[in-house]
């Protein structure tokens, strides 16, 4: 059974790193580092992992971070 994708949108206002974590009670967090320009980003999620498996179901947060911005957003995913 698939799953619509999540959608999370934020926008900065310059050029800047911006460090994704992702993160699962009990896990350890996975952190990516992402190169941005100004404006407008969404980030999808289709409650997959990078290798394209279904992940477990559970809590898992996202948390967005620039110099100038930070975000988290809580995912409950129940398969």
């Amino acid at each position: 059974m698939k799953i619509l994708s999540w959608i999370f949108i934020f926008g900065i206002t310059t050029f800047c790193t911006a460090q994704q974590t992702w993160i699962k009670s009990s896990h350890n967090p996975i952190t990516l580092d992402v190169h941005q320009q100004a404006g407008s980003h969404e980030i999808r999620w289709s409650g997959q992992s990078r290798q394209n498996l279904d992940v477990t179901s559970g809590v898992y947060i996202l948390r967005v971070k620039t110099d100038t911005y930070q975000q988290s957003r809580r995912i409950i995913l129940i398969r």
